[in-house]
């Protein structure tokens, strides 16, 4: 019985089959890829949700601030450091353990967005408190920032809309807090100073608010332009009520 073989005409329709087929698979197993980071950091920002309201449980209802006079874990000094430093054990010397330890480049282990490619070069890790609700301590002083001002969370109004833990995108910078800046430009997902919020998945967000509960939602959509991203940032704070009504909820 004589063989038929493919002749070279045929086997290059069935390699362009092949290619058509695997170009419309692809764009869907990304996709499914990406949602499956985008559970995971939800998952993240919900478990650095609860250490932060473990945090308010002990200090008196305050919310962690951005910076905060703390002792350094790697000797018994005190100084002003990051909230990180805060929610997780880094050594034998970290003054908190909230059961939340970030990645810091190379040196320690811990969690971080899965969508985040360039995280060995991130300081602390990918994720951010919102400044104008946390507040912080400035280094030079030791002292309570002028402006940004720990709150209470009794005193945040409607804390399931005031916004907590958002996503980092200063891979330069050990600032994880975010004023409404021009200065985070270059790292929010549209190169606009008013996303803040990195969009990692697809355009979307992880966002933790003051309550607890978290949510994903289009960092555009959320933060709109540039003076309503100042009234989503700063509500729920008494001194910006006037303002309230501005933040688009």
């Amino acid at each position: 019985m004589k063989k038929t073989l493919f002749t070279l005409i045929e086997l290059l329709v069935v390699i362009a089959i092949i290619a058509i087929l695997a170009s419309m698979l692809l764009p869907a197993l990304n996709q499914a890829r990406e949602k499956a980071r985008l559970t995971q950091c939800l998952s993240n920002s919900k478990q650095i949700a609860s250490a932060s309201m473990m945090y308010s449980g002990d200090y008196s209802d305050y919310l962690v601030p951005g910076y905060l006079p703390i002792q350094n874990y790697w000797n018994t000094a005190q100084s002003v450091r990051p909230w990180t430093e805060a929610m997780g054990r880094f050594s034998e010397r970290s003054p908190c353990n909230y059961g939340v330890t970030f990645i810091k480049k190379d040196y320690f282990k811990g969690i971080t967005c899965p969508s985040e490619l360039k995280i060995s070069s991130y300081n602390y890790g990918a994720y951010a408190v919102n400044q104008w609700i946390h507040g912080c301590y400035v280094s030079s002083t030791g002292l309570m920032h002028a402006t940004y001002i720990t709150q209470k969370v009794n005193q945040v109004s409607h804390p399931s809309r005031a916004m907590s833990i958002l996503e980092n995108g200063r891979p330069d910078s050990s600032t994880w807090a975010y004023p409404n800046s021009t200065a985070n430009a270059p790292y929010t997902v549209d190169g606009l100073d008013y996303n803040n919020s990195l969009s990692r998945h697809n355009g979307q967000t992880n966002i933790a608010y003051v309550d607890g509960h978290v949510s994903t939602g289009n960092s555009r959509a959320l933060f709109g332009d540039s003076a309503n991203a100042v009234y989503k940032l700063t509500y729920g704070l008494a001194a910006q009520k006037a303002n309230w009504n501005r933040a688009g909820y």
